[in-house]
């Protein structure tokens, strides 16, 4: 099955949740699984917008370290951020997927370094000290973090981290 028909089948569900023709005790949390560098990450499936194989992305010049660049999408410009650079990791050597997501300010796309998957994870999650993320999950040999789009994507935040990784004071950064 393509992540395209995996998405569809889980905003399907999410739909008949969302109808309350079934209950989330029976589905689980529905998310989409994706590699960044060593460890894997998650965005629940009703947050994500689509995910993009080899997007041919630009760069632009005078970017924070967290925007690897952008890509078209159907004639939308979409920027891409470094998910390692957002969560503090380093950075992302390279992004083979693009997970297309709506954030504060428009479409965002978020690099995977491998093929994300689409996972229910059965149980409870236990939580998570990292910041820009919500809980983390057993999943197989694998631990997956779920990812706080809201506040990994915040304006601020992302700004937050062009300030840590350059080195400068809040005042300094222009």
């Amino acid at each position: 099955m393509t992540i395209r028909a995996e998405v569809s089948r889980h905003v399907q569900m999410d739909t008949a949740l969302a109808t309350g023709s079934t209950s989330d005790a029976e589905i689980g949390l529905v998310a989409l699984v994706m590699p960044v560098i060593e460890d894997w990450y998650a965005l629940e499936m009703s947050q994500v917008r689509e995910v993009v194989a080899a997007p041919r992305v630009s760069a632009l010049p005078a970017m924070t370290s967290t925007v690897i660049g952008v890509f078209n999408l159907r004639g939308e410009i979409v920027p891409l951020f470094d998910t390692a650079a957002l969560l503090g990791l380093g950075t992302m050597p390279s992004s083979s997927f693009a997970i297309v997501v709506e954030s504060p300010l428009g479409p965002a796309g978020l690099a995977a370094s491998g093929v994300p998957e689409a996972v229910r994870f059965a149980g409870p999650g236990a939580e998570s000290e990292t910041p820009g993320t919500a809980l983390s999950y057993a999943l197989g040999h694998r631990i997956v973090t779920l990812l706080d789009l809201q506040m990994l994507l915040e304006p601020d935040s992302v700004g937050a981290q062009r300030t840590l990784q350059s080195g400068q004071a809040p005042d300094d950064v222009k």
